[in-house]
């Protein structure tokens, strides 16, 4: 029988032990951010990365929690990070993409999109990388351009209440507020829960001099939560 030196068995020993830790705590990060508690989801995370630190799925995760508490500074190095371990890794490239717009880093938002649909241009993850690109162009005030992303994504997805909806506000922003009108009236009746349609729908009427019926979707948008419809209420409805 061959025996293992007693040093080189504690050090395996303790490489196990070091790779079930890592494993707990990565577990405990995503458990922390899918109750979206964040602070522990960051500590957790901090020690997988100490016992791992070629994890990107740690990085990412614990960069994406770092966004939530507020710390970009501490998002942007934990995102770049996990790019730079997985560099062809849509969700991570997706994400980065993602918290770019946020920070309005646009060209940088555009290269990571524009990986990700290049990487799988049929897959999920990829429309939603045109869906983001859409608003990175309305971030910007390029409605022309955030037009033509989503009226392919319509011709694509004809029932797509996003798309439409989407499209319908680019139309608005493109003073097309008959169409805009049309394409809000049917993004609704797919989905009735878009609140951004419904003030978005309301700004176009008011644009057709159409206000009392302007006034049922600023009230509809005000109910289910979107307080900047409040003074456009003040002015047109009371």
């Amino acid at each position: 029988m061959r025996h293992i030196p007693i040093t080189a068995g504690l050090v395996l020993f303790a490489g196990t032990l070091a790779a079930q830790d890592e494993v707990a705590y990565m577990r405990d990060g995503l458990s922390a951010v899918r109750a979206e508690d964040h602070e522990k989801a960051i500590e957790a995370l901090t020690h997988a990365i100490a016992l791992d630190p070629g994890e990107a799925r740690a990085w990412l995760y614990r960069g994406l929690s770092r966004e939530a508490t507020g710390d970009r500074t501490g998002a942007q190095h934990d995102l770049d990070r996990a790019v730079a371990l997985a560099p062809n890794d849509a969700n991570i490239l997706l994400r980065r993409g993602e918290m770019a717009i946020g920070a309005g880093r646009f060209d940088r938002a555009m290269q990571d999109l524009r990986h990700v649909i290049e990487l799988d241009p049929e897959s999920p993850i990829a429309v939603h990388a045109r869906f983001t690109i859409g608003q990175a162009y309305v971030a910007q005030d390029r409605y022309d351009e955030a037009y033509t992303i989503y009226d392919e994504l319509v011709r694509e997805f004809p029932d797509d209440a996003k798309a439409i909806c989407d499209r319908g506000i680019a139309l608005g922003h493109l003073d097309r507020n008959t169409e805009a009108v049309a394409d809000l009236d049917r993004a609704l009746m797919l989905d009735p829960d878009l609140v951004m349609a419904y003030a978005s729908r309301a700004i176009a009427l008011i644009a057709l001099d159409r206000k009392s019926d302007a006034c049922p979707d600023l009230q509809k948008a005000y109910d289910m939560g979107d307080p900047s419809v409040a003074e456009l209420l003040v002015i047109y409805c009371f």
